[in-house]
């Protein structure tokens, strides 16, 4: 998807990258779009907890799973 993105914005595509461009997704006449997107400031949250929580809810699973010890 990441080779169908790139064109789609106007970038070039590596030539290592995994994937093709989707070519059929564009129409023939179509050019990138030259529309820009406004950052957004985003929150963070100071207690550590919440993601102590998730990580041993994810530890747990990974143990089930025979992932870790």
């Amino acid at each position: 998807i990441a080779p169908t993105l790139l064109h789609g914005i106007g970038e070039p595509v590596p030539d290592n990258a995994d994937g093709r461009v989707l070519f059929d997704a564009f129409d023939d006449e179509s050019t990138p779009a030259a529309t820009k997107v406004e950052r957004t400031t985003v929150d963070r949250i100071e207690s550590d907890e919440a993601v102590e929580e998730d990580f041993d809810d994810v530890a747990d699973r990974l143990k089930g799973l025979g992932y870790m010890e």
